[in-house]
């Protein structure tokens, strides 16, 4: 997640719904680049799922 500092500025900074919108990219970037580590360490396409 966002380091601390960043976090806490950021709250300060953006209202609260701006502010759990970024969260919500931010985990979804980090969940999509571990799938994707997961799915090249098994040897798997993405392709294939498509």
């Amino acid at each position: 997640m966002i380091a601390k500092e960043y976090q806490e500025i950021l709250e300060k900074e953006l209202n609260r719904s701006t502010y759990l919108l970024l969260s919500l990219v931010v985990a979804s970037l980090q969940l999509f680049k571990q799938v994707k580590l997961e799915w090249k360490a098994h040897g798997t396409a993405i392709t294939n799922f498509v």
